[in-house]
């Protein structure tokens, strides 16, 4: 019996090529394929080697079998096999460096570059940026604010007023937070000083330009801001009260009032509203003195806030001037002011006021003598308060008395400017007084 080896395939020997027939005994090809092709499965490796190495001798001669034939398939296969392996092996490795390179982008893109803070108010700013699920963080003092999905803006609500701010943006998602991104521009909170009006009394209301600083509340102002305040009354006048902190900047009085540079701390303006009355100069004066010439001043022209000239708040000092034509002489105050003097003061009472300086002309009174050296002539008064000496009012209260001037002469009558006697006693008090003209009076004498 023919003795096999262990490590051969079955109907080999290990003497050399060993012929196979096709009788009976005889392994068959496709067999050995089938174990050939299972050994592959195991020893993937080897499979070439071994399929090339199965000869048959046929006839004298060897020549390769089917088998072999079978086994150079496998071989190529397995070439082109490993040829698509390594391909894929490259293929992989270049998606693995588009993938890094994309995430590299991807990082870039998802980190904000581009965020922008805008004030709100004292105490606010809105951050606006270009993603979604996001944490903003503010600076100084680290307050964060947590985005809604789908939301792109963060209001800081609670910041600190007169504060400069910077914000930082960090995005989020299923796989994590994100890398910070760079500060945004930094935002000035202002801080807003209020500005308190109150009115006392009267009646009006005023104007502010403008009415608040940007972003601050109604009357709240940044420091250093111009104000200007109108107040615009009824027929009254107004008057500012300030704080002391613009006093000098705002007038006392007046329509118009100027912050020109708004303070630091809180700025308080009280303003009351006060009638203004007027002041005239009328009533029309009748009798001896209606051709009285004069003019009147007053100061001060009007209160200061008073709209119209000649108008007074109560209270207000008043000098009013009387001052009469060149031949005319003041007389006297009608109305609510009397007195003699030509300047009259007074506080503005809280009602209208009228008044009217009485002038009168100054008539000249000429005493004559005939003859010439008959006598001496006299008059009780030498002029009216106001007038040249020989002059007087109308109806100025009037005596002329003659004297003979030597024993030779004896007075006779006073005559007037027609030659009418007027008295026949050397003492002559005229009836009416100095009349409203001119009068000549001459004094006669005869000799004897």
């Amino acid at each position: 019996m023919e003795r096999r080896s262990a490590n051969l395939l079955p109907g080999a020997t290990g003497s050399g090529p060993r012929r196979f027939g096709f009788g009976a005994g005889s392994a068959s090809p496709l067999a050995l394929l089938l174990l050939l092709l299972s050994l592959c499965l195991s020893l993937l490796p080897a499979c070439p080697a071994a399929a090339s190495s199965l000869l048959v001798s046929r006839g004298g001669f060897v020549m390769k079998t089917p088998l072999e034939l079978q086994g150079r398939d496998v071989n190529a296969a397995l070439e082109s096999l490993t040829s698509t392996v390594q391909q894929q092996a490259e293929l992989i490795e270049q998606l693995q460096a588009t993938i890094a390179a994309l995430t590299t982008r991807v990082d870039a893109i998802l980190t904000p570059t581009q965020v922008h803070a805008y004030p709100q108010s004292a105490t606010a700013a809105m951050v606006y940026w270009g993603f979604t699920s996001t944490v903003v963080t503010a600076e100084p003092g680290g307050a964060t604010c947590n985005a809604p999905v789908d939301t792109q803006y963060c209001l800081f609500d609670e910041l600190s007023e007169g504060q400069n701010y910077t914000f930082t943006v960090r995005p989020s998602n299923a796989a994590g937070p994100g890398p910070v991104s760079r500060p945004s521009n930094s935002v000035e909170l202002k801080k807003c000083i209020p500005l308190t009006l109150t009115e006392t009394s009267g009646w009006g209301h005023v104007v502010l330009y403008p009415w608040k600083s940007p972003l601050c509340p109604h009357l709240h102002y940044y420091i250093g801001e111009t104000v200007r305040l109108e107040a615009r009354p009824g027929p009254l006048r107004v008057e500012w009260d300030t704080s002391a902190n613009v006093r000098d900047e705002v007038p006392r009085f007046g329509l118009d009032g100027m912050i020109h540079s708004f303070p630091a701390t809180p700025v308080t303006l009280t303003v009351s509203y006060a009638a203004c009355n007027p002041l005239s100069f009328g009533g029309t004066v009748g009798g001896p003195y209606a051709d009285g010439r004069g003019s009147t001043a007053v100061q001060p022209e009007r209160s200061l806030g008073c709209p119209n000239s000649q108008t007074y708040v109560a209270g207000e000092a008043l000098s009013v001037q009387a001052t009469p034509q060149l031949g005319h002489t003041f007389v006297d105050w009608t109305g609510f002011g009397s007195g003699n003097g030509t300047l009259l003061s007074f506080a503005m009472p809280a009602a209208t006021v009228t008044l009217k300086p009485v002038f009168a002309p100054c008539r000249a009174l000429l005493l004559d003598c005939m003859p010439a050296d008959g006598g001496f002539l006299s008059h009780n008064l030498t002029h009216s308060l106001g007038c040249p000496a020989g002059s007087y009012v109308p109806g100025a209260p009037l005596s002329v008395s003659a004297v003979a001037a030597h024993a030779g002469y004896v007075f006779v009558s006073w005559t007037d400017g027609a030659g009418t006697v007027a008295a026949a006693t050397p003492v002559y008090e005229l009836p009416a007084g100095m009349p409203n003209a001119p009068l000549t009076l001459t004094a006669r004498f005869a000799a004897f």
